[in-house]
């Protein structure tokens, strides 16, 4: 049974981690619902990496797209994979276009699996990413992180598949500490689902001619090129570019291309 899961600190904001007093597995518990807003939960993910020795958080989704109330307006909301974590922008990028492509062995992995992933990418051309079971997979380390990557597959509050992960340079966790990581990333990404707004968004459909016009927007070509190539008024192929935008709730041609793209509707 874990009986010495987190220390006290880990929900302090003071500038030190020296005076750590052990607390039982109710008390950790009753820490995280009493976590008031998300800032609470995501400050207490960063010092949880920085008890077990990693750099990042991630709490990611692998449906095709989300759409999150967590750092904008209702009214001009994101739509993401990257849920929340502490990445510079860069890093950010990438995992985003990764998730939208679904590309890489580690988010195949994933897919296929709801048993948790451990990484351990070396500094040269190769590594491997095994999980629980033992099962080997290769990895080329340009498609993930971090050196070391610890992965918890959950569940949303509406059954969307998400993982949060840990990322950083050190060494993968032992059998004690893996049990401990575990349990935080399961208590608190259900306070971040509590405390958040996050829904999974239906697949807008769209006209094969509004889907044409949107292609040949990514192209380049305006709406005059457009009228020409496809032998309708210029007038026409705006309304169908406006149609796009509303399906796509976006508020130009450029974001609906954007869009579209992450959405795989074009390429």
């Amino acid at each position: 049974m874990i009986h010495r899961l987190w220390q006290v600190a880990l929900f302090q904001d003071s500038p030190t981690v020296r005076n750590f007093r052990v607390v039982t597995l109710q008390q950790t518990l009753d820490a995280i619902k009493a976590l008031r807003d998300l800032y609470d939960v995501e400050r207490s993910l960063e010092k949880t990496c920085a008890q077990f020795g990693f750099e990042y958080f991630s709490i990611i989704s692998l449906e095709p797209l989300m759409r999150t109330r967590l750092k904008l307006p209702a009214s001009n909301p994101a739509m993401t994979h990257v849920l929340a974590s502490n990445f510079p922008d860069a890093i950010e990028q990438v995992c985003e276009l990764d998730v939208s492509q679904a590309s890489g062995p580690v988010f195949a992995a994933l897919h296929q699996s709801s048993a948790p992933l451990m990484v351990r990418l070396s500094a040269d051309a190769g590594g491997n990413a095994a999980p629980l079971r033992d099962v080997k997979r290769d990895i080329d380390p340009a498609n993930w992180l971090g050196q070391t990557n610890v992965l918890f597959p959950l569940l949303g509050t509406q059954n969307d598949r998400c993982v949060v992960g840990f990322h950083g340079k050190g060494l993968l966790p032992n059998a004690s500490h893996f049990a401990e990581l575990a349990l935080l990333a399961s208590g608190l990404f259900a306070r971040f689902c509590e405390l958040g707004k996050v829904e999974r968004i239906d697949l807008p459909v769209l006209s094969e001619r509004e889907v044409e016009c949107l292609r040949w927007t990514s192209a380049g070509k305006t709406s005059h090129e457009m009228a020409l190539i496809l032998q309708i008024s210029e007038h026409t192929v705006n309304h169908y570019i406006t149609l796009a935008c509303r399906k796509l709730n976006t508020v130009n041609r450029i974001q609906a291309v954007a869009l579209a793209i992450r959405l795989k509707i074009i390429k």
